[in-house]
């Protein structure tokens, strides 16, 4: 057994790009040393944003033997009468490098057919690594790519060196035009000069002693460490930012901590501005105290990393101070500025500020915001006239100098700016919560004022850019639209607001509507003259409905992919949409408090939720098959009333005496949406379902007796399917109890 060691060196990676580049490396890795038949100890991809490192430990010297099966013609074509070999059978053998007289017989579905068995002893481990390691590096994907030279080589930046062993053996091959040796670079400053390697094995305590961390955990100890040691020294302790420490990671080779401070004076800021400026900016830790309460102390320091070691320092932090003063300094004179402006003020400057060429200004989504916050604030409990303040003032801290220098800053300054400018907390803080989330994974608004802004700032901006034709396309995304779609769904359902897709996107298209014609509601759509008063180059109702239907379309695919993401299973998800579509749920509707459907995407969570509860249950499986049964048969048959003088069988006036008793209790059940509940009080039911299969023939000739068993099934799965459409349940064999049930 021996080590493999890969190093490809380029010129500075982004260091955003790293983490997916170093996953998807020891994922390539591993899946070609299994297919390769490669035994091996373990793989494992370091790296820095000066070269991409993959090391095999334990790797065998040659493939693993394996025996290879090829079937060839049938066996009559192959053997005359007297069992001798025809032309097909030789060619074949010929083909498939074998004796014909070894060539053996085995009886498939098909028939008896040849096949052609031989030993594969496989190729060495260097030849096999030579032919294949190169497409493994050129086939990493990336956010982007570029050329360099006059050469066609695509990657994400230029390949300088490579390093290419086998134990103490060169492994030959070429990368992106650079042929592979044994010798590697050290740190850019610290140790310049190229260095030989012996062996692959030798490679990390050579690399550390060239001054380079190549272990991307080490280096995030190292800084993580260094990080909290430099705030000690000032009192305090940084404050960590996850994402700061990933991008440093990636950024540095060998990291050094440096201590610095700036004037006290700037403390005055808000400490979201200090945060922003040093974190996002300067890549620098903010200082802060151990006490914190009632609010975040920054300290008038902060904690930098250079990429070096530790000679001239002092003039290292000089530099990150002389920069950092005057950021702040830009900072300080523009909060100054703002402050002599309330928010209000800063809101009616909205009108000199484009949302989208097509779909006018700034001023105009905020009124647009305000219209539909006094329509749906009621329906959430909140009062619409504080809804309106909180959405009028939504984007006022766009007009600000402060975010127009820092952009980053949106939604928090206008939290900072309301409160000055005594808003209250609930607007001041909606202001914030609005923006929320701005990326996956990130946090979603926590109060209700805050919750509802989300949601109407996202209908608002996918209604105009769905009508002016900039949907989704593809990888095609540039406004960010499949995030805001996520973001609303996921507040809509954790906020658990009584909304529907459809009638979102009908207020959505009405404010619209109001604000360009002052017409409330939809009716005007397709008008033709609304759409003569529609000025040059803006929407025409026309294309707001248009855009309204993709756009439904588009949510509800959200919706679905929401629900799996949560983990539910996808016939489950099925199962809930499916009766949505197919309008079984009336009673859901009540729960949309926009008057639509029962599209509404809490109320799918809380049925796929029931429902998943549900199939855990030992009566599951049974029920789903019993319900889908009667789903079958009844489920196309016209809704009407059984006539209980129509009922003979004991099994059918027993079936639809439980019928007539769970009917009640399940639809207030429905009404207080407890599907949970509905589900094991429909599912009790069952037996009685059972013994009706048994013993009634449901399809007799006497029509009016056969109406009346099929009105009766079609109750029973029209009550099942308040919930879900068990049609769409997959019931495994586990589930039904395995094959001997």
């Amino acid at each position: 057994m021996k080590d493999f060691l890969l190093e490809v060196g380029t010129e500075d990676i982004p260091s955003r790009f790293m983490p997916s580049t170093l996953e998807q490396l020891a994922a390539r890795f591993r899946a070609f040393l299994k297919d390769s038949r490669l035994p091996h100890s373990s793989v494992k991809a370091y790296g820095t944003h000066r070269r991409l490192v993959v090391e095999v430990k334990g790797l065998a010297p040659h493939q693993e033997e394996t025996t290879v099966e090829a079937k060839g013609p049938a066996r009559k074509a192959a053997f005359d009468a007297e069992g001798r070999p025809t032309r097909a059978a030789e060619g074949f053998a010929r083909g498939q490098g074998v004796r014909v007289e070894d060539l053996v017989t085995r009886t498939t579905p098909q028939g008896e057919y040849v096949f052609a068995v031989r030993r594969d002893r496989g190729l060495p481990a260097a030849e096999v690594l030579a032919q294949a390691v190169p497409g493994l590096v050129t086939g990493l994907e990336f956010p982007k790519q570029m050329r360099w030279g006059a050469g066609e080589y695509r990657f994400v930046r230029p390949v300088k060196w490579v390093v290419a062993l086998l134990g103490t053996d060169i492994v030959p091959m070429t990368i992106l035009g650079v042929p592979s040796g044994r010798t590697s670079r050290g740190h850019r400053f610290l140790a310049p000069r190229p260095f030989r390697l012996t062996s692959a094995g030798e490679y990390l305590s050579a690399v550390h002693q060239a001054m380079v961390i190549v272990e991307p955990e080490r280096r995030r100890e190292m800084i993580h460490d260094s990080a909290r040691s430099a705030a000690a020294k000032a009192g305090g302790r940084p404050h960590e930012d996850p994402d700061l420490l990933e991008e440093l990671v990636f950024l540095v080779e060998y990291p050094t901590a440096v201590l610095g401070s700036f004037p006290a004076e700037f403390l005055e800021l808000p400490a979201e501005v200090l945060i922003t400026t040093m974190q996002h900016h300067q890549k620098y830790f903010a200082a802060k105290a151990y006490e914190e309460e009632p609010e975040l102390q920054l300290l008038p320091n902060f904690i930098a990393f250079r990429d070096g070691g530790t000679e001239g320092l002092d003039v290292v932090r000089a530099g990150y101070e002389k920069v950092l003063r005057a950021r702040l300094a830009d900072a300080k004179f523009f909060f100054d500025q703002d402050r002599e402006r309330s928010l209000e003020d800063w809101a009616a400057q909205l009108t000199t500020i484009a949302f989208q060429d097509k779909l006018g200004t700034l001023a105009g989504k905020a009124s647009r915001l305000e219209w539909l916050a006094r329509a749906l604030a009621p329906k959430v409990g909140l009062d619409p006239a504080r809804a309106a303040r909180a959405a009028r003032l939504l984007k006022a801290d766009l007009a600000t100098n402060l975010v127009r220098e820092f952009t980053e800053l949106q939604g928090t300054m206008g939290r900072v700016y309301a409160r000055l400018s005594g808003e209250g907390d609930d607007v001041a803080e909606a202001i914030f919560e609005h923006y929320l989330p701005r990326f996956a994974g990130d946090e979603l608004a926590q109060t209700r004022m805050g919750q509802l802004m989300s949601v109407l700032d996202k209908v608002d901006s996918l209604v105009g850019f769905f009508a002016v034709g900039l949907a989704p396309t593809g990888s095609q995304d540039p406004y960010a639209l499949r995030r805001q779609a996520v973001g609303l769904v996921a507040t809509l359902v954790e906020a658990g607001f009584p909304f529907g897709i459809e009638g979102l996107v009908s207020e959505g298209v009405a404010a619209y509507l109001n604000e360009r014609f002052e017409v409330v509601g939809t009716a005007a759509v397709g008008s033709a003259v609304m759409s003569a008063a529609m000025p040059a180059g803006r929407p025409k109702p026309e294309d707001f409905a248009r855009g309204a239907a993709e756009l439904r379309e588009f949510l509800q695919s959200r919706v679905r992919a929401y629900l799996e993401e949560q983990g539910f299973r996808y016939d489950v998800v099925e199962a809930v949409v499916g009766a949505i579509n197919s309008a079984a749920g009336p009673g859901a509707g009540a729960r949309n408090g926009t008057g639509a459907g029962a599209d509404v995407p809490a109320d799918m969570a809380d049925r796929a939720a029931a429902l998943a509860a549900f199939r855990e249950t030992d009566g599951f499986a049974d029920a789903v098959i019993a319900f889908g049964r009667a789903a079958n048969l009844g489920g196309r048959s016209p809704e009407r009333e059984v006539d209980p003088r129509l009922l003979k069988d004991p099994a059918e006036v027993a079936l639809n005496k439980g019928f007539q008793e769970v009917r009640g209790r399940a639809r207030e059940m429905l009404a207080t949406h407890r599907y949970g509940d509905l589900l094991a009080t429909v599912a009790q039911l069952r037996p009685a379902v059972d013994r009706f299969f048994e013993a009634v023939m449901v399809m007799v000739d006497d029509e009016a007796v056969r109406n009346n068993r099929l009105a009766l099934l079609k109750g029973i799965s029209s009550l099942v399917g308040q919930v879900a459409d068990f049609s769409k349940l997959v019931v495994s064999k586990d589930e039904l109890g395995g094959p001997g049930k």
